[in-house]
């Protein structure tokens, strides 16, 4: 790393007496220098420095917006998601608590007062609405 800082420093260095000498050459001659040359050269730049300065930025912030908009979509198809699975494993559960709490079914005769009670229940449907209430008669 020393290494790499040492020639950049070095290359400024003759760079900066370079350019130095060829002001110094241009002052003592009356001549430029690739004078014809400068004024695109100056436009070149001038629209890099643009380009730099505003173009970058902009393009950099339209982008960042763009990631944010598809990271904020992610976010709530993530949080749909999650929404759904908890909601399907919580009906999933009281399936199964369902099946744990209702009594084995077997295949038997039902009682002698199930019978009686079942069949009180079909009278008591067969009567219109009205006459179905029962009373205690006290």
């Amino acid at each position: 790393m020393a290494l790499f800082f040492s020639i950049t420093l070095v290359l400024s260095g003759l760079g900066l007496v370079s350019l130095l000498m060829l002001k110094s050459y241009e002052l003592r001659t009356g001549r430029l220098f690739m004078g014809n040359f400068r004024p695109t050269l100056q436009h070149g730049l001038h629209g890099s420095v643009l380009f730099i300065e505003y173009i970058l930025p902009g393009l950099a912030r339209r982008g960042w917006s763009g990631i944010l908009a598809a990271v904020r979509t992610m976010l709530k198809n993530a949080l749909a998601r999650a929404i759904l699975f908890f909601e399907t494993t919580l009906e999933r559960m009281l399936a199964f608590i369902r099946n744990l709490m209702q009594p084995p079914r077997e295949g038997g005769e039902a009682s002698a007062f199930l019978r009686e009670v079942a069949e009180h229940k079909k009278k008591l449907l067969e009567k219109p609405a009205g006459k179905r209430a029962i009373f205690d008669d006290q």
